[in-house]
């Protein structure tokens, strides 16, 4: 029998460490053996029981309690089937993903060796996140949740729910940060989704029953056999999982430090570079320009 035991704990240590490498932002919800994490999975106060068959109301319900915010107005959630879903953040990426600046970091990887010469990033980008993206909020348009048969919510969907309510309401609450760079606008992504992947956490643990977690390690466990990053390489894993994995840690810290308010004061004080989300203590370090670089002779060209 130990035998036997042992060895269904180490299938589930394979099955986490399978969805930690092979998801996004929902590799997060899986129960981290770092005790810093896991003491951030403690609310200050329980989540409001169901009140009703309306499940969208029930987890908006859920995540003000967890958040310790409320809305300030009503916010749109619509449930879109896979062929919707898909086409909408598709769509969405295009647009964002093209141009002068997406070919100027294409060369740069490429030069780095972190994606390969003949790869179309913005393509790359756009097909996985456009199959993979499970919900997303976008302001005033208000929230989209990729689901199989609304308007009734597998745990996994009420998951992420959970996740982009709390976008909406820190939105409404808090403002978005601003950001002079590239690498700050990075570092106030983590803060977003640190805020965001730290309150579904939290959901997880407190308004989903065990039977209901069984089923969401099970549909995670699903997903990430599928392997929908497999042709992303290493960078782009890194890049992709940054803001979720590395914001979580660094929102966890401030929350420990003095709970949701010192969570909150991030989206006025954000980190002034990526540095500053990993390193906490480098929080308010501002960026050194490098010096000029010399002319490199022969036939260099300026990119």
């Amino acid at each position: 029998l130990t035998v036997e035991l042992v060895g269904v704990w180490q299938d589930r240590l394979g099955e986490d460490a399978l969805v930690r490498e092979r998801l996004g932002g929902l590799s997060t919800v899986v129960p981290s053996d770092d005790p810093e994490l896991a003491a951030c999975l403690d609310p200050d106060r329980p989540v409001p029981a169901p009140a009703g068959a309306d499940q969208v109301d029930t987890v908006l319900a859920q995540v003000e309690a967890l958040r310790e915010l409320e809305f300030t107005e009503p916010v749109n959630v619509r449930l879109l089937d896979d062929t919707e879903m898909t086409a909408e953040v598709a769509d969405f990426l295009g647009r964002r993903w093209e141009g002068e600046q997406i070919a100027l970091e294409h060369r740069v990887l490429t030069a780095l060796g972190a994606v390969g010469p003949g790869t179309d990033l913005a393509k790359l980008r756009v097909d996985a996140y456009a199959d993979q993206v499970s919900g997303f909020f976008r302001g005033s348009d208000g929230i989209a949740v990729r689901t199989g048969d609304a308007p009734a919510l597998t745990p996994l969907e009420r998951v992420v729910l959970a996740h982009e309510v709390e976008h909406a309401l820190t939105f409404q609450n808090l403002g978005r940060p601003a950001s002079r760079t590239a690498d700050a606008a990075r570092a106030v992504s983590a803060v977003l989704e640190g805020s965001a992947v730290m309150a579904m956490r939290m959901y997880v643990r407190t308004a989903l029953s065990g039977a209901e977690r069984a089923r969401l390690r099970a549909d995670l466990l699903v997903r990430a056999r599928a392997d929908p990053l497999a042709e992303f390489g290493p960078y782009l894993r890194a890049e992709l999982r940054f803001p979720y994995r590395d914001g979580l840690r660094y929102v966890c810290q401030r929350w420990l430090e003095g709970g949701w308010e010192a969570v909150d004061a991030a989206f006025s004080d954000p980190p002034l570079t990526t540095a500053g989300v990993l390193f906490p203590d480098r929080h308010d370090d501002v960026p050194r320009r490098p010096a000029a670089l010399g002319d490199p002779g022969g036939q260099w060209v300026r990119a």
